[in-house]
């Protein structure tokens, strides 16, 4: 006990996250085992005459063991169909480390991994362009999405520590520098500005009226 809780004490050096995962498959694929040991009996002695190794040399699993297989095939197809592929993937690893003489198990699992990883590299190649094109929310979801699929994936994490650097640095900007008019009061004021130098501003002096010609004969009044 002192030396795992040495091995968990804070500040140490993190293991890799596949390594992480494989160590918690093989825990829980130990756990199962061994609770599928003790709800069975204990395997009889085989007598004269009875069946031995299944067609093919292999052994055939304990009861409870065999029931456990089938539940973890059964999860692994369910979470395919519903393309939950990590959490398939996680069923195949457990099926392909309890069973290890099953090539199939360990065929699925290889083969899901390459889908994963072709999942991944196409949805961190559009948050790539999403981010070039300032589309910060569509690029942190499709980087969160490779993630889904595989937590290990350091492009997504560097993609999403990339957008919330890029935030922070707007919102310092919008702190320090002053507001930018809007593009409605820009063209208020130069409709504004064209209304003034049309009607030669408000303090223009209006023009003179049209002089009377000196010769021109004066309208007689009533009386006259």
């Amino acid at each position: 006990m002192r030396l795992r809780r040495e091995a968990i004490r804070p500040g140490t050096a993190c293991p890799r996250h596949a390594l992480r995962r494989s160590g918690r498959t093989a825990l829980f694929v130990l756990a199962a085992l061994l609770a599928a040991g003790c709800a069975t009996r204990a395997p009889e002695v085989p007598r004269t005459g009875d069946a031995g190794p299944a067609a093919g040399g292999l052994e055939l699993p304990a009861p409870g063991v065999a029931a456990f297989e089938q539940r973890q095939l059964e999860r692994a197809a369910t979470l395919e169909q519903r393309d939950q592929l990590a959490e398939a993937l996680v069923a195949w690893e457990i099926l392909a480390l309890l069973r290890p003489d099953v090539g199939k198990y360990r065929d699925e699992a290889a083969a899901l991994r390459a889908r994963i990883a072709s999942q991944v590299g196409q949805r961190n190649a559009a948050a790539a362009r999403a981010q070039a094109a300032n589309d910060l929310d569509g690029a942190q979801r499709l980087y969160l999405q490779s993630l889904a699929l595989d937590p290990s994936d350091a492009q997504a994490a560097d993609g999403l520590r990339a957008i919330e650097r890029e935030r922070n640095r707007r919102s310092y900007l919008r702190k320090v520098m002053p507001p930018l008019p809007s593009k409605e009061s820009a063209q208020n004021a130069g409709a504004a500005a064209g209304n003034a130098a049309q009607g030669g501003g408000a303090g223009s002096i209006p023009p003179a009226a049209p002089a009377t010609p000196a010769g021109a004969a004066r309208r007689p009044r009533d009386g006259d």
